[in-house]
């Protein structure tokens, strides 16, 4: 009789996929809005939901929001947190995508910036399904994380506090972010 190993188990499998792929995604998209920010703050500023200031600072904050939930569930650091964060964004997402249906938002959502351009039909499919997946990643939080660097800085073999295993997670994104600006500035 064999004993399946539970890292092995297909679920794990296809829950790190979503994962790596949705944090994929994001780091994509934030890519994209970092290299041409001022483009980015016009887009969000000519669907006229927030006031002008308002809408800069989400324009201006959003790349590094995206910037970090993407490292975060690439790596499998801070994974719940990155995914309560990511329900949030593609919320506003979704409200923006929902409001271009009903007002005349003609140009493309600017959601992953020059490198694709999505009209808001599409995009908003796409926000529908990445709700799907960061649902299911929460839902199931236990495996999808298994097969991440955050797991191996939670295992008792390693003997760390979760002060030091916070810490060193946040420096293993801190240097994926640092690492991605400088692609960015050049």
């Amino acid at each position: 009789m064999r004993i399946r190993s539970r890292w092995a188990t297909p679920a794990i499998v296809v829950l790190t996929v979503l994962r790596v792929a949705l944090g994929a995604l994001f780091i994509i998209s934030s890519f994209a809005k970092l290299q041409h920010p001022e483009v980015f703050v016009d887009a969000v500023q000519r669907y006229g939901l927030l006031p002008e200031s308002l809408g800069e600072l989400f324009g201006t904050v959003l790349p590094w929001i995206e910037l970090f939930i993407g490292w975060c569930l690439v790596w499998g650091i801070f994974s719940t947190f990155a995914s309560t964060l990511c329900i949030a964004l593609i919320l506003s997402f979704i409200v923006a995508n929902v409001y271009s249906f009903l007002h005349p938002v003609r140009e493309a959502c600017g959601c992953l910036g020059y490198l694709v351009t999505l009209d808001h039909r599409t995009a908003l499919i796409l926000d529908i399904g990445m709700l799907l997946v960061v649902g299911l990643l929460l839902y199931q939080r236990g495996q999808a994380g298994m097969l991440g660097i955050g797991h191996l800085l939670r295992l008792e073999r390693f003997h760390l506090s979760k002060v030091v295993s916070m810490a060193l997670g946040a420096i293993v994104i801190a240097v994926a972010m640092a690492v991605t600006l400088s692609f960015v500035s050049k």
